[in-house]
């Protein structure tokens, strides 16, 4: 119990006469001639249980008492401890920035003292409780990436501790393990969060607890979360089950105790709402939304910090479910008004919620007549969504295409005209009669008679499929519109699988009228693509939308090719869908193609507006980092990193409130590729700057990272014309850099060594004449071998071959680099068989090393390691292919090496073990012979 009640339930008075209500508590708490004993003794009254009449006073008492333990706590495990238990309280009573900071802060105190080995064994404990208090406060906080990465390291380390002894870490356990579950599925991962829920369902299951309404309370949070990423992940039966369940034990608690489990309550059966939902029970998903509302009136009035948040998602739910316009108009604007409040409180993770509910707001607005409200609501979504966009395209661009479609509908909406009583009169042709029916539709679903209005759009469809009108085009048209105003319907009725096939057929007829009249109706289906592949995702047919999102590219291209604004807006707002679907699918090749596309487009409209267009830049940039960053390409994301950067600086200096986030954002993801690289000095001049919020400063000093090249290039420009033997010695003494990190690598597996050898290699070689160019590629071509060893890098091997292949094609047969350029070829393509195990890969370097052997030239290698190599790989290719030919040319390889250098201890090792190997196989050879002989024999009989 979180305190102590009367039986009727109503909050106790303490032997002092005092109420510990949240004001008395709060008021108490600040009054600095109560003693800290007595504050101490009243907080001995409360244990860890949520209480939302208490909570914000607690917090309070919480403060007041951490700073007074701060100021002589001297143990860090003590200080620690005090933000921990302090960023809890917090949590409860709705402060999550002052929690996040409290948890930050305990996280940070333990990780200082990990060096204290005394220390670390006897805080592992509380640092793990710590790390998952972060995991959940970031999470809830929007920082997905952070909030899993801490959520992971908590699991790793209270696995360890209940292992030991499971009977007092087992709950540790659990709990970590739903703040993972929680912050994957945040993720868009709740396939890998279902696994981490079971396993914390089980384990919870096993807990026995003094408390037994503690243990109920954590096994019913646990099987509401599996049901939830089940019920994503489309598990709709499993997920209602696990749902009811969690909904029935939260009922039986929150009887005994409202002002505790109530919230607890709500959620659960808002969950319950969402799941019946997605089975198309949709009288009963009202219901449960409506008792979630009713059940957290009192709490979101007396915290709203900590739950209105849950309120708007039930609020939503009644929206979407109301068969009444003005119950669903109620609905949406008072979610509204909660996602408002939720947003000023400074909770910015609401904002795409907020955007979602005012975009919902006026297609029900419009529905109903109140056309100039609709716009307005809908204009607001669009303008959050284009900022958040703008930041984090994969995340938000299929949110701002979907406000995008409302805000065209509803403006369409106010301007149409009703339907006209004289078409009641027009011809019966079936053309007329479907835009009759169209209109009757249209008419009939503002009126709230959506049953009617269905049966009139199906009618509609019907007429326009059958049309016989001499103007081909137009009918293809009208049955455009027909279809997708019917899957519109069907759609918002929850009819949703019977919606896309309708959405399918719009595509084909503005497909067909695009065909037959070019140009006119691109823009209409490239529309029509946009919202079927968005409908397609939302009900998890992955691959039939990522096909459309690519159709819808290459038809909003033939528009870009076209010259026109329109059409070039279309095509980056196309292309950044297709990032989105293909970063989600994980196709890294094709969301990196898009995303540089994309970033190509969105300058191309920066020239054209820049006010209007840069931020969306400034967002593809940074899109366009976080691929490369995971394609390996360092180099090419920091470029990116920096030019989105640069756009957001500019932006931020004009409207700081709205881009300094976005530029933030964009210096993290600068300095860790710099980081990456190796440029450790800059990174480190960088961290003041950013620690201390000077963004503007670390952008300045952010120009710096590439100083070493573009140094370099602007040098060569320089002597170039001045001097050409000045710069023959600087491209010298550059590549002889270059050779320096390559060994660097090799020594230290530092991998920014090796890509910054490889860039200056290459810029050596784009700029030195012919009489060094050989020599230089085949260095660059040897980094690019290494840099596919390291990374596995197919671009990097594809380009070393062809530069081998270029040098060896220009080089005569008794050159003495001859051999050293066959050598390099063979080498790169043992190699690729070691990464690939492509047997095509061994036999092309086993033909390289035969004619390496053969080649007159006298160069490196020595003719007698080109044997010794050439025994190897034979040796190699026989356990494929089974020739004993290959083991018999193999020895010979190895005794030619051994002639020509007895002294070398490799190569007479090399052919004695091959030797051995053929003299073995020889003996099993015979005795198989001999039994199978022996067989014979004895089959003969006496």
């Amino acid at each position: 119990m979180a305190g102590a009640r009367d039986p009727q339930g109503n909050d106790d008075v303490s032997a002092s006469g005092v109420s510990p209500g949240s004001s008395a508590l709060s008021e108490i708490a600040d009054m600095a001639s109560v003693p800290i004993e007595v504050l101490e003794a009243i907080e001995s009254r409360f244990d860890d249980t949520k209480n939302f009449r208490l909570d914000p006073g607690i917090a309070t008492l919480a403060q007041r008492l951490a700073e007074h333990r701060l100021a002589s706590a001297r143990n860090p495990v003590e200080r620690a401890q005090i933000h921990r238990l302090l960023a809890a309280r917090l949590h409860n009573a709705g402060l999550r920035q002052q929690a996040l900071d409290a948890a930050m802060e305990a996280v940070t105190i333990h990780r200082e003292m990990g060096a204290d080995g005394r220390k670390r064994e006897t805080a592992a404990p509380d640092f793990a409780a710590a790390l998952t208090n972060l995991a959940v406060l970031l999470s809830d906080a929007g920082r997905e990436e952070e909030a899993v990465a801490i959520a992971q390291e908590a699991v790793e380390r209270t696995r360890v501790l209940a292992a030991d002894r499971p009977g007092q870490y087992r709950q540790d356990l659990v709990i970590a393990l739903t703040g993972l579950a929680k912050a994957l599925s945040r993720q868009s991962r709740p396939a890998e969060a279902i696994g981490i829920a079971e396993e914390a369902v089980s384990l919870c299951r096993e807990l026995v607890l003094p408390d037994a309404d503690a243990r109920i309370s954590l096994l019913a949070q646990s099987v509401a979360n599996l049901g939830s990423y089940r019920n994503e992940c489309g598990r709709r039966e499993e997920a209602l089950e696990a749902v009811e369940e969690a909904v029935g034990s939260f009922r039986d608690l929150a009887g005994r105790d409202p002002a505790a489990y109530d919230p607890d309550l709500a959620r659960a059966l808002a969950m319950l709402g969402q799941t019946l939902e997605a089975l198309d029970r949709r009288a009963e998903a009202l219901s449960a939304h409506e008792e979630a509302i009713a059940v957290l009136r009192r709490p979101a009035e007396l915290l709203p910090a900590a739950h209105l948040d849950g309120l708007a998602a039930s609020l939503l739910g009644v929206g979407h479910l109301s068969d009444s316009p003005g119950r669903a108009v109620e609905a949406f604007r008072e979610a509204v008004g909660v996602g408002r409040q939720l947003v000023a409180g400074g909770l910015a993770s609401h904002e795409p919620k907020l955007a979602a509910t005012l975009s919902l707001l006026g297609d029900r607005l419009a529905e109903v007549g109140f056309h100039d409200e609709a716009v307005a609501a809908a204009q607001e979504a669009v303008e959050i969504f284009e900022r958040l966009a703008a930041l984090d395209p994969p995340r938000f661009q299929g949110g701002l295409q979907a406000v995008r479609g409302c805000l065209a509908r509803v403006r369409s909406r106010r301007v149409a005209a009703p339907v006209d009583p004289q078409l009641a009169r027009a011809a019966d042709a079936d053309r007329s009669a479907g835009v009759r029916l169209v209109g009757l539709s249209l008419q009939l679903w503002r009126s709230g008679r959506e049953q009617e209005a269905l049966a009139a759009a199906e009618q509609a469809v019907t007429r326009f499929r059958t049309a016989d009108a001499a103007d081909a085009d137009e009918t293809h048209t009208g049955l455009a519109t027909a279809l997708m105003n019917l899957a519109g319907m069907l759609g918002n009725v929850g009819r949703a699988g019977e919606a896309i096939p309708f959405g399918k057929d719009s595509v084909t007829a503005w497909k067909r009228a695009a065909m037959s009249s070019p140009g006119r109706y691109d823009g209409s289906l490239v529309e029509a693509l946009s919202n079927l592949g968005r409908m397609l995702w939302e009900h998890s047919e992955f691959d039939d939308a990522l096909e459309v999102a690519r159709e819808e590219v290459d038809w909003s291209r033939r528009l870009a090719e076209a010259d026109l604004e329109a059409g070039l807006l279309l095509f980056a707002e196309a292309l950044d869908g297709l990032v989105v679907f293909s970063t989600r699918r994980g196709l890294l090749s094709d969301a990196l193609d898009a995303a540089e596309e994309s970033v190509q487009a969105w300058q191309a409209l920066v020239r054209a507006d820049p006010l209007r267009h840069d931020s969306s830049l400034g967002g593809a940039l940074g899109n366009l980092c976080k691929i490369l960053t995971a394609a390996e390409r360092e180099e090419d994301a920091l470029r990116a990193a920096r030019a989105a950067v640069t756009v957001f600086r500019a932006l931020a200096r004009r409207e700081p409130d709205r881009y300094t986030q976005d530029l933030e954002q964009c210096l993290s993801l600068a300095v860790a590729a710099a980081d990456s690289l190796g440029y450790h000095d800059l990174v480190a001049a960088l961290r003041p700057f950013l620690d201390a919020g000077r963004w503007d400063d670390a952008a300045e000093t952010l120009a710096e990272i590439d100083v070493v090249v573009s140094h370099f290039v602007g040098e060569v420009g320089v002597l170039r014309s001045v001097d050409g033997s000045a710069v023959l010695e600087t491209l010298q003494d550059t590549s002889a850099h270059a050779q320096g990190l390559l060994i660097e690598h090799y020594r230290t597996r530092d991998r920014g060594a090796l890509i910054r050898a490889v860039q200056l290699f290459r810029l050596v070689a784009d700029n030195i004449g012919p009489d060094g160019e050989k020599a230089v590629r085949n260095n660059l071509a040897n980094a690019l071998r290494v840099q596919f060893e390291t990374t596995g890098d197919a671009a990097a091997f594809a380009e070393a071959i062809e530069i081998f292949d270029e040098v060896l094609a220009g080089l005569p047969d008794d050159d003495p680099a001859t051999s050293a350029a066959i050598s390099n070829l063979a080498l790169a393509w043992h190699l690729h068989y070691y990464r690939t195990h492509e047997p095509s890969s061994l036999t092309r370097a086993v033909d390289l090393w035969r004619s390496a052997v053969a080649s007159p030239s006298d160069g490196p290698p020595s003719r007698f390691e080109r044997f010794h190599k050439l025994g190897g790989v034979l040796d190699e290719l026989f356990e494929i292919d089974g020739d004993p030919a290959l083991l018999e040319e193999a020895a010979d390889a190895f005794r030619q090496a051994s002639a020509g250098d007895p002294q070398n201890p490799e190569y007479l090792t090399s052919m004695l073990g091959m030797l051995n190997r053929i003299s073995e196989r020889t003996y099993e050879a015979s005795a198989v012979q001999e039994t199978d002989a022996g067989v014979e024999i004895q089959t003969e009989g006496p």
